[in-house]
């Protein structure tokens, strides 16, 4: 690619204190097996070696802007929007690590379907030592299950998708200032309205889990932002069901499961919700990707029920069954090895 040409992607990360990780991840992207990008990084006022780190590489296709002061990660993507040149923006995140054929696998996807708007993969979650620990990422892969998960939680790993600058920055503003911690699932919640979304099912990159990470600290205004995003969400995904103040509360619950006096009423509502959903969507039948995903959030949640010995869980696990018997027992099987495994080290 030319110094001065439009490259075909804008590998856009925000850095701030990243130093212990962020070798792995600037060499994760300049070693892509697809090279025509830019690779835009935003030093978000870091106070530690990143800036030094940044500079001492001589990669024609690196761009590092420098902010003066730390403004958080919403006005530094948002500034790196500003910035780019590219119509597809790819995310990187200054802690994890893109596989070599990401950039590559993503854009031949695209190429092909030029009417998504955003597009995902799954990942592995290794350590902060780079151990391989498990595989995360939604088994949603096709538009009618992606907008079914956003009901509920998000989707898509930020820092493994990809998506068309022009929908986000013209339709949608950019990152929500309001959001600061739940900046992605915001926008992918809006985007998923603009146009047809995807996943992947590749793991294509390794999100490390250490002690700063976000989902590590967790802010107090995280889940208040997490309810925010849902709200809105379902209340336009179901205009003609009117949704209760208590009713949208319970349905928080799903990812992590409701109190065991609640969990009757939670799985009614979901019920309902889902029979809405595919009366209104009768493609979300005829896919066996949202097939799956039912099926995994029953099992999950069966699972979840099943530590607190709920009656429920045998109302979760058929339902799971019925969806998917293969998705159903994956989710089963991974909650069993889990189960051992902390049975192993904790002897209970």
């Amino acid at each position: 690619m030319p110094p001065y040409g439009i490259p075909a992607i804008t590998v856009l990360m925000p850095v701030y204190n990243a130093a212990p990780f962020l070798r792995a991840a600037v060499d994760s992207i300049l070693n892509q097996s697809f090279g025509d990008f830019e690779f835009l990084i935003i030093n978000d006022g870091s106070t530690d070696d990143s800036a030094a780190i940044l500079t001492s590489y001589a990669d024609a296709r690196i761009r590092v802007v420098h902010n003066e002061r730390n403004l958080g990660i919403t006005a530094a993507l948002n500034r790196g929007l500003r910035l780019a040149r590219a119509e597809l923006v790819a995310r990187q995140d200054a802690d994890d690590v893109s596989l070599p054929t990401r950039l590559g696998v993503q854009m031949a996807f695209l190429r092909n379907h030029p009417d998504v708007v955003l597009l995902g993969t799954r990942g592995t979650c290794i350590s902060r030592d780079g151990r391989k620990l498990h595989p995360i990422g939604s088994p949603a892969t096709d538009a009618v299950s992606i907008r079914w998960v956003l009901c509920f939680e998000n989707p898509f790993i930020h820092g493994a998708t990809i998506f068309r600058r022009g929908p986000v920055v013209t339709d949608l503003g950019g990152y929500d200032p309001g959001l600061p911690y739940c900046e992605d699932f915001g926008l992918w919640s809006k985007l998923a309205g603009v146009g047809p979304v995807a996943n992947l099912p590749d793991r294509l990159v390794l999100y490390r889990e250490h002690s700063a990470s976000l989902m590590a600290t967790m802010p107090a205004t995280l889940p208040r932002e997490r309810a925010c995003v849902l709200k809105a969400t379902l209340l336009a995904t179901f205009p003609g069901r009117r949704l209760s103040t208590a009713d949208l509360e319970l349905l928080n619950y799903l990812p992590r499961g409701p109190r065991r006096s609640e969990s009757a009423a939670f799985l009614r509502l979901v019920g309902l919700l889902l029979a809405d959903y595919v009366t209104a969507n009768p493609e979300a039948r005829r896919s066996s990707s949202f097939s799956q995903t039912v099926a995994s959030q029953y099992a999950s949640l069966a699972a979840l029920l099943a530590r607190h010995k709920d009656p429920a869980t045998l109302v979760a696990g058929w339902q799971a069954l019925c969806w998917s018997p293969a998705g159903a027992l994956a989710v089963f099987t991974r909650a069993v090895r889990r189960r051992l495994r902390w049975t192993h080290k904790t002897g209970q």
